[in-house]
């Protein structure tokens, strides 16, 4: 089981939904929690298969979650700071649970885009 704490995303990733300001972004950003939603179930259901599903799809996750993250991210004003913290806290997390089932290029690109480490350094520690 990877305890990736699904219900917790989705009411955080909810709450994003309801704050986000900007109406034609809404879609778009909808489509993406979704897919990210259901890529944890999948992630979650793996570890009932073989350790390279359990990485597969953790590694599907994980990158989705990156992807969300860049996202509220780059939100600004669109996304009240109440939510934006929220948000990036459960999707950390979230980065966290999934962490150890991906292999280190994933964890490196987390460091650039989520940690805000230089690609550089990303890369030396790969």
């Amino acid at each position: 089981m990877l305890n990736l704490s699904i219900p917790s995303l989705r009411l955080e990733l909810h709450l994003v939904e309801c704050a986000w300001r900007e109406e034609r972004e809404l879609f778009s950003i909808r489509r993406q929690m979704r897919e990210l939603v259901e890529l944890c179930e999948a992630a979650e259901r793996a570890t009932d298969f073989e350790e390279r599903d359990v990485r597969r799809a953790a590694h599907e996750a994980f990158l989705s979650a990156i992807a969300v993250i860049h996202l509220v991210d780059t939100a600004g004003a669109k996304l009240p700071g109440h939510a934006h913290v929220r948000a990036r806290t459960v999707l950390a997390k979230l980065l966290d649970a999934l962490g150890p089932h991906v292999g280190r290029a994933d964890r490196a690109v987390r460091q650039v885009v989520v940690d805000g480490l230089e690609i550089e350094e990303a890369l030396a520690r790969v």
